[in-house]
């Protein structure tokens, strides 16, 4: 769990940016005019702050008005003078406008196109600045290890693959919506990139052939695809085997009033705006392995059966060779009528486990790469996160009925230290592992 706060002063004192010749400041940061990683960690840190600063709603307002401001003053000066802010700016109006704002709140989960498409041609100014074009044009020219490491370091093999996807998926929602020009053209944006980006041969290596095939894992392992075979890992049908037990616990906390939302606060992770509306998708945390307090005591003493699971017996989560790495966590998500998980990609290597623990009958899809998923009370399935993936609850906000599912963050199978645990069942990591 990672906690925020934005200290008062900064929060009413003024956040105007300003070009200084020699610096670039905004509020209380000095920013590079040739470190690009440096200038988006620290503006992502400086923003996710002020998001997370829970302050007076009319103060939030304010504020955040100075923040889009002082975002579209440093997105011009990026644009014309400065690309090291390039990747920064894009980046944050991904992070944080994906979804449009109306008074400082995200009234419903609504695409802010306009925003997005600058995101992507700020993403595309950044990727020619720090050099990620390099070997392109220029197909017999081949990199070296140290130029492959080199354009690794710099982000560009990230970089690459979130502009695909931002052009793919706004291109596409503006298609669902009708708006065939701008659809048109986002979507020959990203063909167009995707096919560039794919003669750089740290990509030209992979098997893909559309933009929703990209995915993280690819770069280590073999993937079957977004949405691994039915019944192919163990944790498939063990998830569904124990589902009396995680959906008997759950009906008893949702049996206190509150409780869910009180212990969701306890352990909640500062992130991006990865969802809207903000109360409309709610994580309940019961581990994460990534941190000093790998099982959440409070949300374990209000689910005994289901976390002494975790803990104690020899059967359940904590001894599963699932979560035997650096890298896994279980949660309970809720999703509620409307909301809306923007399209992302998870961190390699791992994949995820679902278990429908209470879905109603109202349009829920979850999309994977190309696949289209729909959640069932009881069933299980496995994805693999790290390609481009989205849900959303198609009901009208406020109206009917929430989801319930279990959420697991697992071990790779391919990791070197899974393979053991699937000995003799192992169809698609090959005779040896790769982490190359």
């Amino acid at each position: 769990m990672m906690r925020w706060t934005c200290s008062a002063a900064i929060l009413v004192a003024s956040l105007g940016a300003a070009d200084e010749g020699n610096v670039i400041t905004w509020g209380p940061l000095s920013l590079s005019r040739d470190n690009a990683l440096q200038n988006m960690e620290e503006v992502h840190k400086f923003i996710q702050g002020i998001y997370y600063s829970r302050a007076p709603e009319a103060t939030f307002r304010e504020v955040w008005e100075d923040v889009t401001e002082g975002l579209a003053f440093l997105e011009n000066l990026a644009l014309k003078s400065t690309p090291a802010l390039c990747f920064a700016i894009g980046m944050e109006l991904y992070h944080w406008f994906y979804f449009r704002w109306k008074d400082g709140v995200v009234p419903r989960a609504e695409v802010d196109e306009s925003a997005q498409m600058r995101a992507a041609e700020l993403l595309r100014c950044g990727l020619e600045s720090a050099g990620c074009l390099q070997f392109i044009e220029d197909a017999a020219q081949q990199p070296t290890e140290a130029e492959i490491r080199s354009f690794m370091e710099r982000g560009c093999h990230i970089f690459w693959q979130q502009l695909v996807m931002i052009e793919a998926e706004i291109g596409t929602e503006l298609a669902r919506r009708g708006d065939v020009r701008p659809a048109a053209r986002m979507l020959r944006n990203a063909s167009g990139h995707f096919s560039q980006m794919m003669r750089h041969p740290y990509f030209a290596r992979f098997p893909w052939q559309h933009p929703h095939d990209m995915n993280y894992n690819h770069e280590m392992f073999p993937s079957p695809g977004p949405v691994w075979p039915s019944k192919m890992l163990p944790i498939e049908s063990w998830l569904e085997e124990h589902f009396s037990t995680f959906r008997g616990e759950l009906d008893t906390l949702l049996q206190h009033v509150g409780l869910f939302d009180a212990l969701h606060e306890a352990e909640r992770n500062a992130e991006g705006q990865d969802h809207a509306r903000d109360t409309d998708w709610t994580v309940l945390e019961l581990a994460d392995t990534r941190e000093e307090e790998p099982w959440k005591l409070a949300a374990c003493s209000q689910l005994p059966r289901t976390c002494r699971s975790a803990a104690i017996s020899s059967e359940l989560l904590q001894s599963r060779p699932e979560f035997q790495c650096d890298h896994a966590a279980a949660y309970i998500n809720r999703m509620r009528p409307g909301a809306w998980i923007k399209p992302h990609m998870g961190g390699p290597p791992r994949l995820v486990a679902h278990l429908g623990l209470d879905v109603p009958a109202a349009p829920i899809e979850l999309y994977v790469g190309t696949a289209k998923l729909h959640w069932e009370t009881g069933l299980a399935h496995v994805i693999d996160d790290t390609y481009p993936h989205s849900a959303r609850h198609l009901g009208e906000h406020d109206e009917g009925d929430e989801r319930y599912i279990l959420h697991l963050l697992m071990c790779h199978p391919c990791e070197e230290q899974q393979r053991a645990a699937y000995s003799g069942q192992d169809p698609v990591c090959g005779p040896t592992s790769s982490s190359s």
